[in-house]
C-alpha cells in the first residue's frame, strides 16, 4: 500500500501479511525487462479458494451486478463476494466437461440487475429480491446459456430443446427456432452484425431475429463450438478439440487461427471460454492446457500453465470461465482450484527468484550487484557469483568449486568498464577480466571487503571489516590504508563509503558512526552528531543521506550541520535502511526489512510510499550492500529470496477509484433493512455499520475512512477495518458516509451513505400525561381482570372466566402498544417481536368478547341458532389469530400489522355492533341493557380513539406536541374502563339472583345423592340373594340347554346390575369426598397390557381387533384401582359401541410428569352433538338412543380426583377418540410419601413367608403368546428365579419335558395349544405330573376356571393380576412342593393322598409297590429300579429328584436306612443281619450309610 505523509507530518500506515507476488514464468515469458511505458506484460496471478470462504473450488461461471458485487457459480453454491466476505446461496451448478462438449451452469446479470442462474440440471431461475430466493422458470428446461442482446431481449439457449427469446417489451417467452430444424446443443450466444450468432454442436449458426431464419457459418465439419468473443468487427469462436476460429468482414466463413510467424497456436485445444480484455487482448481458457493470451497488435502469444514451484502463475490447467470486472481485474474460474485473478497494476516490480531458474542457478541471499553491458552480476552469501543476461535468459552461477573463486561469499562487486572487481568475505579482492579469467589482488588476502568504490586516478576505495579503509591502485595494489591506529577513525569495520564534494569521502562504520576523509590533507574527522550504525550512504546537493541499522533514515547538511531524522513514526516501514538509490525525479528509493520505499521531502515534510510483497517484491527483507543503479536508470535491489529491478518512471498505480457499499446496519445486534426509513427510538442509539470496498484485488490492503455527520467533526481513518460502532448516540438526524481506497491508496470520490434519525424520548414531550393516564387504566384493567378470575375459581361461573380473560387480553394489548412506542422493552428486546402478537390479540379480543356476550346474556336459551352463530364467530377469530401469528412469524411481514391494523379492526367492530344490536333484540331479560350500554362505551370510544390515532399508529415515532397522537388510545382505554364498570354491575345483578337458586338446587342435589346412595346399598342385598340360587341351579346336572340359557341370562344381568350399583356407589363416595387415592409406585405399562388382554377375548367375540402401543412407564406412581376402573370403562365402552370387524386403537406414553392414554374406535354411525355430555350420568343422545350409563361419568370423576383430564373428540365422521392425561409422579398428587397401606408393585409383602433357602434359584417356566405380557411377567420373577419362557402350549410342554421346572405359569388362550391342554399334558405325564401349574388368563368365567382346575391346575389367577399376589401364589405353591419333598425324604411310606393328580397318585402307588417288593434285595440297583418303573434311568432320576430332592441311588439308600431304622426299633436281630435284610452287601457299608443319614451309628442309635 502507499503511505503518504501530509504537511503536518501525520502519517498512517498498514502492514499486512500477504502472499509473495513474484514474476510469473510459464511456458512462454515475454521478457524480464520493461520495454515500454506500460506494465501490461507482467503477469502475476493470485487466487481465491475454499480456504478464503468460497463454497466450492469448481467455478463454472462469473458475473458482476450493478452494485459491484461479484457472483461465482460453483458446483455447490452460488457465492456473492464483496471483497471481504462470501454470502452463499444454496444452489448447485452443473460441471461436466468432455473433449467434444461441456455442460456448465451459468450465472448472469441483465441490464435490470436481475440475477439469473442456470442450475443443475439445466434449470433456469431468477432471483426474487422480495422473497429472498430463486424462482424457477417453469416453461424452460435443459437451459444451457442466457444472453441479453443490445435491445434488452433475453435469449435462452438449451441442450437440444431449441432457443427461446424473452421479450423486453412484453415479457413473453417465444421459441424462435423453426421446428423443422434439428435443435442443436447451444453453448454460447452473441449479437454480431444485427444477427444472433449461436455456438452449438455441429457448427456456428447465424439467426436473423426478425425473420427467424437460421444459416450455418462455414467451418470445419463436425466441429462443436463453445464460446464467442468480439473485438471491433472480428468475432472469435472457441471450439471443442479444434482450437480457435475467427471471422471478420473480410470473409464469410470461419477461419482456424494458427498463430503468427514467430509463434504458432495449437489447433487441437479444448476451449471453454473467450474474453477480450480492456486492452484488446484475447484470453483463451482451455481445458487441460491452461491459459493463452493473444495480443494481435504485437502478434505475441503468452501461454500460462500451472506450476507448483511458482505460486504466481495460474493455479490449475482446467479453466472453465473468464470474466473481467469493472476495475479491469480478470477472473479465471477453474475446475478444482477455485479462482485465479490477474490485476495488471498489482505486480509493479520485475522479480527473479530461484523458483524461476534451474536448480544450479542461485539468486537468493544477494549481497552485491553490478552490471556489465546488459549482464547482471549478483554476489551471494555462500552461493557464489551468478551471471544473468535478462534479454537472452542466459544464467550461470560460478562457485569456488568450479572456478578460481577463492570463496562463495561475495560481499561486494564493482565493474569499471573492463574488469569486474569481486570483494570476498575473508578471502580478499579478486578481479575477472572480459574473458572470464579470475585473478587475485595482492595484499588483500583474508580481508573482508564490504564495498568497492571508484576513486580518482584509476584507483578503488575498499571498505573492509577489520582492516579499515584502503585506497587500492589497480596497477600497483594497496597504496594507503586508513585504520584506527593511524587516522581519526575509531573503528576498522568500514561498512560503506560515498564520494562527497571534490577531495572529500564520507565513511560509514558498522558500529561507530560517520567520518569524513579530506583526501587533500589526508585527514579523517568524526561527525559526532551521527553516531549511528550505518548501512548505506548517498550524497547529493550538499546533503548526505544516511541509512542506519535500526534508527531509520537521516539527512545531514555538512555546511550547517542540520540533521533531519525519519523513522517508522514518519511512515517508513522499517528502521533498517539497507540501500539508498536516487531516481531522475530526485526521489530516493530505500530497501528495508519490510519492502521498498519511495522517499522525498517537500518543505521539510517527508512524502513516503511503501511497497510491500503484493507489489511483486522478492520478499519483505532485502540485504546489506545489495543495491545498484544502472546507467539507463534501472534500479536493482537484492534480498533474501532474489532480485527486484524497475525503472521508477515506469511504475504505475491502480487508477481505479473503488466503489464503497454499506453491507449491513445493526441496531445493537439486530440487523436492519437498508431500505427501511423508519426513525429509530431514543433507546435504539447503538448502531453498527459494516461496509466493503468493491476493489477485489488484495482487499486486505483497501483502506476506509468514514464520518457521521452531526457527530464526527472530520473523516475518521479506519485502516482496513470495515466495521464501525457508535454507542449512545443522542437524538437527532444523521448521515453516515464511508469511502475506500484501493491497494495503491487511490480513494473513491463518491461516499456510500446512510441516513437515519433517532427520535427524542417520550418523557421529553408533553405525552407524559397521556402515558401516566394509560398506566392508571392498565392497573385498573389488571386488577379487575384478576378479580374476575378469582371469582371464577370460587364460583366456577364461565362468565367470570371469559370476562377476566377478555380484560387481561385488553391489558396485554395496551401494554404491547405502549412498549412499542415508548421503547420500554418490558417484553422483548427486539421491538419487531411485538408485531407477532398485536393483530392476533385483536382477533382474540373480539372472539372472547363475543363468547362472553353469548354466555352472559344466555342467548342460547333465547335463540339457539344465533348462539351457534356467535360460537362459530369466536372460533373463527381464534383461528384467524393463530393464522396471523404464524404468518407474521414465518414471513416477517410486519407491514401487515404496521399499516393495516385498523383495517383489520374494522370488520371486527362492525360484527360486534351487529351482534350487540341483535342480542338486544333477542334477549328478553334485563341483561340486554347491560350489553347495549357496555358496548356503547367500548365501541364508541374505541372508534373515536383509533380514528384520532390512526395517522400515528406504528409510525415509529411520537409527535411531541400532540397529546392525541398515538396515545389517543387513552380514549379507547376510557371506553374499556366504562364498559368494565357496566358489565361488572351486570354480572353482580345476574349472579345475585343465581346464588339464591344455587342454594336451593344444592340442597336438592344433596338429597338426591343421599337417596340413590341408600337405594344402591339396598339393591345389593336382593342382588346377592338372586345370584346365589342362580349359581346353585346352574351347578345342577341334567339341565336342559334352554333352561341353562335362561338361567345364564338372569345371572349375567344380575352381575351387570351389580356392577352398575358398584359404580353408583363409587360416584356417591366421590361426591361425598370419602373416596381416597392410594398411590403406589409400579410398572404402569404392565397393568395396561393386562387390561387390554382382558378385553381382547370379549372383542374377539365381536370380531373386533384391539391394537395397542404402550411405551415404557416403569417407576410410575398411580392408584391401581383407579387406573383399572378408568381404563376398563373406556375399553368396555369402545368394544360396546365399535361395529363388528372394526379395530380399536389404544396408545399410552409418558410425557414428562404425566402419562397420556388414548383410545380410538369406530362408532357404528352414532352421532353425538355434544361430546362433553358423554360424561354426564345416564346421558342419551336422543330419546331412542341407548344411554351411556354411569361408566363415563365415573371415569370423569375418577380422573378429576386424580388431578388429570379426559377429553373426547370426533375423528372424521365415524370415529371417536378419548384422551386421558394423569400425573404419574409423587409431586403430581401433592404427596410427600406413598400410602403405606398399599405396597408398590415389585416390593415384598411382610406377611408373606418366603420359600426356604436352597443352593440354587427355583426354576419357573412362563408360557405366554403375547410378548409384552411375557416380558412383564418375566420382569416380576427374574431377580429371584431362574426363568424359562415359551410362546405357546406346545413349546411349553416340550420345554417342561426337557428341563422339569419347579413351577409352570401359563396363559390359557394361546395359539397352537392352549393353557388347558398344556396343563392336561403336564399332569397326565408321569415325568411332569408333580410340577405345579398356575393358569393365568383374562377369561374369568367360572366354567373356564372349573375346566382348568379339573385338569389338575394348582392355581388360577385372573388378568389383570396384581404382581404381588401372583408372587405370593407362586411362593406358596413352591412351599407346598418343598414340604412334599421333606416328607418323602424322611418317611418310607409314600402317601398318594398328598398329590393332586391321578397320574401322580398312580406313579407313587407303583413306586410304593416296587419298593415293597424289591427294597430288601441286594440286586435292587438304580438300573433295576428304573426297569421296574418302566422308565429310563435318567427319567427316573429327574422324577425322583423333583419329588424328593434325591437321586435314584440316594433315594433307594434312604429308604433302606429308613426301613433299617424301623427294624432296629422293633427287632432284636443283630445289626449285621438287619443290614443284610434291607439289602446292604456288607455291614460296614451299612454303618457308614446309616451314620450319614441318621447322624449316628446303629450302635449309638440303639443306645438311645
Amino acid at each position: 500500500m502507499r503511505i503518504h505523509s501530509d504537511c503536518k507530518g501525520h502519517v498512517t500506515s498498514a502492514s499486512f501479511k500477504i502472499l509473495i507476488l513474484i514474476f510469473c514464468i510459464g511456458t512462454y515469458v515475454s521478457g524480464y525487462t520493461q520495454n515500454s511505458s506500460t506494465t501490461h506484460n507482467r503477469f502475476s496471478f493470485n487466487d481465491l479458494t475454499v480456504n478464503d470462504g468460497l463454497s466450492q473450488n469448481s467455478v463454472v461461471s462469473i458475473a458482476q451486478d450493478t452494485t459491484g458485487f461479484l457472483w461465482f457459480a460453483t458446483q455447490d453454491g452460488l457465492n456473492q463476494y464483496d471483497g471481504k466476505e462470501f454470502k452463499i446461496l444454496q444452489e448447485q451448478f452443473e460441471d461436466v466437461t468432455r473433449p467434444s462438449y461441456s455442460k456448465l451452469g451459468k450465472v448472469y446479470i441483465d441490464s435490470k440487475n436481475t440475477l439469473w442462474a442456470i442450475t443443475n440440471p439445466g434449470t433456469l431461475k431468477f432471483y426474487d429480491e422480495k422473497k429472498g430466493r430463486f424462482q424457477k422458470v417453469e416453461a424452460l428446461d435443459s437451459a444451457s446459456v442466457i444472453y441479453e442482446d443490445p435491445k434488452k431481449n433475453l435469449y435462452v439457449g438449451t441442450f437440444g430443446r431449441g432457443l427461446y427469446r424473452i421479450s423486453h417489451d412484453t415479457g413473453d417467452t417465444l421459441s424462435i427456432l423453426d421446428k423443422a430444424v434439428q435443435n442443436p446443443n447451444i453453448h454460447d450466444l452473441i449479437a454480431y452484425k444485427n444477427d444472433l450468432w449461436i455456438a452449438a454442436s455441429g457448427g456456428v449458426f447465424k439467426l436473423n431475429p426478425k425473420e427467424h431464419t437460421l444459416n450455418e457459418i462455414p467451418s470445419i465439419p463436425d466441429t462443436n463450438f463453445s464460446s464467442f468473443a468480439q473485438k471491433d468487427n472480428t468475432i472469435y469462436v472457441g471450439s471443442y478439440g479444434n482450437g480457435l476460429f475467427m471471422a471478420s468482414n473480410d470473409n464469410d466463413g470461419l477461419e482456424q487461427f494458427n498463430g503468427f510467424k514467430e509463434k504458432m497456436f495449437p489447433k487441437d485445444l479444448v476451449i471453454l471460454d473467450l474474453l477480450i480484455d480492456q486492452h484488446g487482448k484475447l484470453w483463451v481458457a482451455t481445458y487441460g492446457q491452461g491459459l493463452y493470451i493473444i495480443d494481435f497488435s504485437s502478434e505475441r502469444i503468452s501461454h500460462f500453465m500451472a506450476n507448483k514451484n511458482n505460486p504466481n502463475t495460474i493455479h490449475y490447467n482446467d479453466i472453465l470461465s473468464l470474466f473481467e470486472d469493472a476495475s479491469g481485474t480478470v477472473w479465471l474460474g477453474t475446475d478444482g482450484a477455485g479462482l485465479s485473478y490477474f490485476d495488471q497494476y498489482l505486480a509493479k516490480f520485475n522479480t527473479l527468484t530461484n523458483k524461476q531458474l534451474p536448480r544450479d542457478i542461485h539468486v537468493d541471499v544477494i549481497r552485491a550487484i553490478a552490471e556489465e553491458n546488459g549482464t547482471i552480476w549478483l554476489g551471494t552469501s555462500g552461493k557464489g557469483l551468478t551471471k544473468i543476461r535478462l534479454g537472452t535468459q542466459q544464467y550461470r552461477t560460478i562457485k569456488a568449486e568450479n572456478s578460481n573463486l577463492l570463496g562463495d561469499r561475495i560481499m561486494s562487486l564493482h565493474y569499471d568498464g573492463t574488469t569486474l572487481w569481486i570483494g570476498h568475505q575473508d578471502h580478499g579482492l579478486q578481479l575477472m577480466d572480459s574473458n572470464g579469467g579470475i585473478a587475485t589482488a595482492q595484499g588483500t588476502q583474508n580481508f573482508t571487503i564490504w564495498k568497492i568504490l571508484d576513486a580518482p586516478k584509476d584507483r578503488l576505495w575498499l571498505c573492509t571489516r577489520n582492516h579499515g579503509l584502503i585506497l587500492y591502485d589497480k596497477a600497483k595494489g594497496k597504496t594507503i590504508q586508513y585504520t584506527a591506529e593511524n587516522s581519526g577513525l575509531s573503528s576498522n569495520n568500514i561498512r560503506t563509503a560515498e564520494t562527497g564534494k571534490s577531495n572529500f569521502l564520507w565513511i560509514g562504520t558498522e558500529q561507530n558512526g560517520l567520518f569524513l576523509l579530506d583526501v587533500a590533507s589526508n585527514t579523517i574527522t568524526g561527525v559526532t552528531s551521527i553516531p549511528d550504525k550505518i548501512k548505506s550512504l548517498y550524497y547529493s546537493s550538499d546533503t548526505l543521506w544516511i541509512g542506519t541499522n535500526g534508527n531509520g533514515l537521516k539527512s545531514y547538511v555538512p555546511s550547517n550541520g542540520n540533521i533531519q531524522h525519519f523513522t517508522t513514526q514518519n511512515g517508513l516501514p522499517n528502521n533498517v535502511i539497507y540501500g539508498i538509490l536516487p531516481d531522475a525525479q530526485h526521489n530516493l528509493w530505500l530497501s528495508t526489512n519490510k519492502g521498498i520505499s519511495k522517499f522525498s521531502v517537500t518543505n521539510g515534510n517527508p512524502d513516503i510510499e511503501n511497497y510491500e510483497n503484493y507489489d511483486g517484491l522478492q520478499s519483505y527483507e532485502f540485504n546489506t550492500g545489495a543495491y545498484f543503479k544502472a546507467d539507463d536508470g534501472t534500479l536493482y535491489f537484492g534480498g533474501l529470496e532474489g532480485l527486484n529491478w524497475f525503472k521508477p518512471d515506469q511504475l504505475e498505480t491502480n487508477p481505479f477509484k473503488p466503489k464503497t457499499v454499506i453491507t449491513n446496519v445493526k441496531i445493537f445486534n439486530a440487523s436492519r433493512n437498508l431500505t427501511e426509513n423508519v426513525p429509530l427510538k431514543h433507546t435504539q442509539n447503538t448502531i453498527t455499520f459494516t461496509f466493503s470496498s468493491l476493489q477485489f484485488s488484495q482487499p486486505n490492503l483497501n483502506e476506509y475512512k468514514y464520518r457521521l455527520t452531526g457527530y464526527d467533526e472530520d473523516w475518521v481513518y479506519a485502516g482496513n477495518n470495515n466495521e464501525v460502532r457508535y454507542t449512545n448516540l443522542p437524538p437527532g438526524e444523521y448521515n453516515f458516509q464511508v469511502m475506500s481506497s484501493n491497494y495503491d491508496g487511490v480513494w473513491g470520490d463518491i461516499p456510500a451513505s446512510y441516513d437515519f434519525e433517532i427520535e427524542q424520548p417520550w418523557h421529553f414531550t408533553n405525552m407524559a400525561i397521556a402515558v401516566f393516564t394509560t398506566f392508571i387504566f392498565q392497573g385498573c384493567f389488571i386488577a379487575i381482570g384478576i378479580f374476575m378470575l378469582l371469582l371464577y375459581f370460587r364460583l366456577r361461573k364461565q362468565d367470570y372466566l371469559l370476562y377476566g380473560v377478555y380484560i387481561l387480553i385488553f391489558a396485554t394489548y395496551f401494554f404491547l402498544r405502549i412498549d412499542l412506542e415508548l421503547e420500554l422493552q418490558l417484553f422483548f428486546e427486539n421491538y419487531d417481536t411485538s408485531y407477532y402478537f398485536l393483530a392476533p390479540l385483536v382477533f382474540l379480543l373480539s372472539g372472547v368478547f363475543i363468547a362472553f356476550v353469548d354466555s352472559f346474556a344466555e342467548i342460547r336459551e333465547h335463540h339457539a341458532k344465533f348462539s351457534r352463530e356467535l360460537k362459530w364467530f369466536s372460533v373463527a377469530t381464534y383461528l384467524a389469530a393463530i393464522s396471523i401469528f404464524f404468518y407474521v412469524l414465518l414471513s416477517k411481514d410486519f407491514l401487515l400489522v404496521k399499516r393495516h391494523l385498523n383495517l383489520l379492526l374494522l370488520p371486527l367492530h362492525l360484527y360486534g355492533i351487529y351482534a350487540v344490536i341483535r342480542a338486544f333484540i333477542v334477549v328478553k331479560s334485563p341483561l340486554r341493557y347491560y350489553i347495549l350500554l357496555g358496548n356503547f362505551f367500548l365501541i364508541g370510544f374505541s372508534m373515536v380513539g383509533l380514528n384520532l390515532g390512526n395517522q400515528h399508529s406504528f409510525s415509529g415515532g411520537v409527535e411531541s406536541n400532540n397529546v392525541f397522537g398515538f396515545y389517543s388510545f387513552n380514549i379507547t382505554q376510557l371506553g374499556v374502563f366504562l364498559e368494565l364498570l357496566v358489565f361488572s354491575l351486570g354480572l353482580g345483578h345476574k349472579f345475585y339472583l343465581v346464588e339464591i337458586e344455587k342454594n336451593r338446587f344444592q340442597k336438592l342435589d344433596e338429597l338426591k345423592t343421599k337417596l340413590y346412595t341408600d337405594i344402591s346399598h339396598e339393591i345389593r342385598t336382593p342382588l346377592t340373594l338372586i345370584s346365589g340360587p342362580i349359581e346353585h341351579q346352574l351347578g345342577r346336572t341334567g339341565l336342559s340347554t334352554e333352561d341353562r340359557k335362561e338361567l345364564s341370562l338372569i345371572k349375567n344381568n344380575a352381575q351387570r346390575l351389580l356392577g352398575l350399583v358398584n359404580q353408583m356407589l363409587d360416584l356417591s363416595m366421590i361426591d361425598s369426598g370419602h373416596l381416597q387415592l392410594h398411590i403406589a409406585k409400579g410398572d404402569l405399562r404392565g397393568l395396561l397390557i393386562q387390561l387390554v388382554e382382558a378385553f381382547r377375548y370379549i372383542a374377539k367375540e365381536k370380531h373386533i381387533t384391539i391394537t395397542y402401543d404402550f411405551k415404557k412407564m416403569d417407576h410410575a406412581w398411580f392408584d391401581r384401582d383407579v387406573i383399572e376402573k378408568i381404563v376398563s370403562n373406556l375399553l368396555s365402552n369402545a368394544v360396546k359401541y365399535a361395529p363388528k370387524n372394526s379395530e380399536v386403537l389404544v396408545n399410552a406414553e409418558r410425557t414428562e410428569d404425566s402419562f397420556v392414554f388414548s383410545i380410538l374406535n369406530s362408532t357404528s354411525g352414532m352421532e353425538i352433538e355434544d361430546l362433553g355430555k358423554l360424561f354426564q350420568r345416564f346421558y342419551q343422545n336422543n330419546e331412542s338412543a341407548e344411554g351411556v350409563g354411569v361408566g363415563l361419568a365415573l371415569v370423569r370423576e375418577l380422573v378429576t380426583l386424580s388431578k388429570g383430564s379426559i377429553i373426547a373428540n370426533n375423528i372424521g365422521e365415524d370415529k371417536i377418540q378419548f384422551t386421558l392425561t394423569l400425573p404419574i409422579t409423587q409431586t403430581g398428587y401433592d404427596m410427600d410419601t406413598p400410602d403405606d397401606s398399599f405396597a408398590a408393585e415389585g416390593d415384598s409383602i411382610n406377611s408373606v413367608q418366603t420359600i426356604p433357602q436352597v443352593t440354587q434359584k427355583p426354576s419357573l417356566l412362563i408360557v405366554e403368546d403375547d410378548k409384552d405380557v411375557l416380558t412383564y411377567t418375566v420382569s416380576i420373577f427374574k431377580g429371584e428365579y431362574k426363568v424359562m419362557t415359551a410362546g405357546n402350549g406346545k413349546e411349553g410342554v416340550e420345554m417342561a419335558l426337557k428341563n422339569l421346572p419347579d413351577l409352570i405359569i401359563s396363559d390359557v388362550m394361546m395359539p397352537v395349544q392352549n393353557g388347558i391342554e398344556l396343563c392336561d399334558q403336564i399332569k397326565s405325564n408321569e415325568l411332569t405330573s408333580h410340577i405345579p401349574v398356575l393358569l393365568l388368563t383374562a377369561k374369568a368365567s367360572e366354567e373356564s376356571q372349573l375346566k382348568g382346575l379339573k385338569t389338575g391346575a394348582d392355581a388360577y389367577v385372573t388378568k389383570p393380576f396384581n404382581p404381588n399376589i401372583l408372587k405370593v401364589r407362586v411362593e406358596k405353591l413352591l412351599e407346598n412342593r418343598e414340604r412334599l419333598r421333606e416328607h418323602y425324604s424322611k418317611t418310607f411310606k409314600v402317601n398318594p393322598g398328598l398329590v393332586p393328580t391321578k397320574t401322580e397318585a398312580e406313579f407313587l402307588k407303583r413306586l410304593q409297590q416296587v419298593l415293597d417288593d424289591h427294597i430288601t434285595s441286594p440286586e435292587f440297583t438304580s438300573e433295576k429300579f428304573s426297569e421296574l418303573m418302566y422308565m429310563s434311568r435318567s427319567q427316573l432320576h429327574k422324577k425322583l429328584n423333583a419329588i424328593t430332592g434325591m437321586s435314584t441311588t440316594e433315594f433307594v439308600r434312604a429308604q433302606r436306612i429308613n426301613l433299617a431304622t424301623d427294624l432296629l426299633r422293633k427287632s432284636d436281630a443283630p445289626i449285621s443281619e438287619i443290614a443284610y435284610q434291607v439289602g446292604f452287601n456288607t455291614p460296614s457299608y451299612f454303618n457308614k450309610c446309616f451314620k450319614e443319614i441318621q447322624g449316628c451309628t446303629p450302635v449309638e442309635f440303639l443306645s438311645k
